[in-house]
């Protein structure tokens, strides 16, 4: 059996100036930040294959992300 190897990784995708937030029928845009928006990945290599998990705190991902 071979060995499996793993990393994973966080990052902050807070955004730097007010946008309005999806899901909501009126703009609304934030003014203070309760908790933060991340990105989590969780990479995963056994026998020379590749495999990449991410997370996304979103409502939607634009295509040309996952494309």
């Amino acid at each position: 059996m071979s060995q499996i190897e793993f990393s994973t990784a966080r990052r902050c995708i807070n955004p730097k100036v007010p946008v309005s937030l999806a899901g909501y029928f009126n703009l609304r845009y934030w003014d203070s930040v309760l908790d933060d928006i991340e990105v989590r990945a969780l990479a995963i290599r056994q026998n020379k294959k590749n495999f990449l998990l991410v997370q996304c705190d979103l409502v939607t991902v634009p295509e040309a992300v996952y494309v």
